[in-house]
């Protein structure tokens, strides 16, 4: 049999290589673990701020929906009953409370207008349907925008024509009908 062997530049030679290639692969890994971490940081950063994007989604939507329900509770209610009263201190705590850490835009300017009528003339139950109904197409707007819906994709409100106004020549009564 014949024997092998290396000359010793070959050999030295080869040992370079070898070690440069141990080298190579060694920063290699370091790099791609580098890169690896980094991107699972990325990501965990991105989960929090969904998270937390979802968390504020879910207690603005609880808040819109009690906004609706109060100021449909003030507006169809009797002004003078312990009911209407109740609607009326609920939706001040929640306009000046709750609302504030919440709306957007659309929903504040729809609530302010809503918390004038009711402050101005809380006798015309017309005028207070309309802001309510205000209120209720701003936070479903804003809700439709979180929710990434295209608003024309949502079914249409069955009421096309606002109630009459204050500003209509009807007696009190039949105006907030």
């Amino acid at each position: 049999m014949a024997t092998w062997s290396l000359s010793e530049g070959q050999s030295r030679m080869w040992d370079t290589i070898l070690k440069a290639v141990g080298g190579i692969l060694t920063l290699s890994g370091a790099l791609i673990t580098a890169l690896k971490y980094l991107d699972d940081k990325v990501n965990a950063t991105e989960v929090a701020k969904s998270a937390a994007r979802k968390d504020f989604s879910i207690k603005q939507q609880e808040i819109y929906f009690n906004l609706i329900e109060i100021t449909s509770d003030v507006s169809n209610g009797e002004v003078g009953t312990p009911g209407r009263a109740h609607a009326e201190s609920a939706f001040w705590r929640m306009f000046w409370g709750p609302l504030i850490m919440v709306e957007d835009r659309n929903v504040a300017v729809a609530a302010d207008a809503f918390s004038l009528a009711l402050h101005d003339d809380p006798t015309n139950g017309a005028l207070l349907l309309n802001k309510s109904m205000d209120v209720a197409h701003a936070c479903r707007a804003s809700l439709g925008d979180i929710w990434s819906l295209n608003q024309a994709d949502l079914p249409k409100s069955p009421m096309t024509q606002r109630r009459p106004t204050a500003e209509d020549d009807l007696p009190a009564r039949a105006r907030a009908v």
